[in-house]
């Protein structure tokens, strides 16, 4: 099943995997310090066309064998868990500071770990 991911708030071409959405990222980047260095001023994305991109990519995550997801406790998000079939990456999970939660079904993590963790999930995919 393919997923599509929203760029600038538009629908973009069918992005798959997680290698072309970062093509499709770095391509994007380039354009915006192109624009920047030219003085064309870049408008930054709203509330919710950040959280429409955010929800496209947690399902596109999803998708395969490992995926993480916030934690809310109390109605406040401070950590979040991986999940799926984590067996393989037990030990490395735990030596980066996981701690397995059987009730969550998932390893837990503090918010500021997000993004070392998941390009440590992007490595091992």
């Amino acid at each position: 099943m393919k997923q599509q991911i929203l760029v600038q708030g538009q629908l973009d071409r069918a992005l798959t995997r997680i290698t072309d959405f970062r093509e499709k990222l770095l391509t994007q980047i380039s354009i915006n310090v192109r624009q920047l260095l030219s003085g064309v001023p870049v408008t930054p994305p709203t509330a919710s066309e950040v959280e429409a991109r955010t929800e496209t990519l947690k399902k596109i995550i999803k998708d395969g064998n490992v995926y993480m997801e916030d934690y809310a406790k109390d109605g406040v998000v401070k950590s979040f868990l991986v999940k799926g079939d984590t067996k393989k990456l037990k030990d490395q999970l735990k030596k980066i500071g996981g701690r397995w939660n059987s009730t969550l079904g998932g390893w837990i993590f503090p918010k500021t770990k997000e993004v070392e963790i998941a390009e440590f999930l992007k490595k091992c995919a």
